[in-house]
C-alpha cells in the first residue's frame, strides 16, 4: 500500500489511532511475520491490508471468522446480582472442594458431612446459572 509522501511522514499512531490486540499462536505469528517480509512490511501492515480487504468483501465469507459480538445488553439489578451469587457460589464451591479432600485424605470422621456440602453448594450454583440462563 503505497502512500502520498505527506502521509508518509505522520506517525502510525497519528494515522491509525486504534488498536486491536489479538492473541496468536506462535506458529501463526510466524507465518505472518513471514508473509509480511516477503511483502515488504511490517506485521502490523500487512495485517491492516489483509483485514481492510477483508472489510471490503475482498475475502470469502466463509474465511472471515469470529463474528463480533454485539454491546453487552444493560442487566438488570436482579441479574446482576444473580451474576455475583454464581461467581460467589464459585468461590465457595472452590473452597468446599479443597477443605473436603483435606478431610477425606486426613481420614476425618466429619468428611462425609463435607461431601454433602459440596454437593449442596454445586447444585445452589448450577441452579443460580440456570436462572441467569433463562433471565437471557
Amino acid at each position: 500500500m503505497d502512500l502520498p509522501p505527506a502521509e508518509k511522514a505522520m506517525s502510525e499512531t497519528r494515522r491509525f489511532p486504534r488498536q486491536i490486540l489479538v492473541r496468536l499462536s506462535d506458529e501463526l505469528a510466524t507465518a505472518i511475520d513471514a508473509a509480511a517480509e516477503t511483502g515488504g512490511v511490517s506485521s502490523a501492515a500487512w495485517l491492516r491490508e489483509l483485514a481492510a480487504e477483508a472489510v471490503a468483501g475482498a475475502i470469502p465469507q466463509d474465511r472471515q471468522r469470529s463474528p463480533r459480538r454485539g454491546p453487552r445488553p444493560n442487566l438488570s439489578a436482579a441479574e446482576e446480582e444473580l451474576r455475583r451469587l454464581v461467581r460467589t457460589l464459585g468461590v465457595v464451591g472452590g473452597a468446599t472442594v479443597q477443605l473436603t479432600k483435606t478431610l477425606r485424605e486426613g481420614g476425618h470422621p466429619e468428611h462425609g458431612e463435607a461431601e454433602r456440602t459440596l454437593r449442596a453448594v454445586k447444585q445452589a450454583a448450577f441452579e443460580a446459572a440456570d436462572l441467569v440462563w433463562k433471565i437471557k
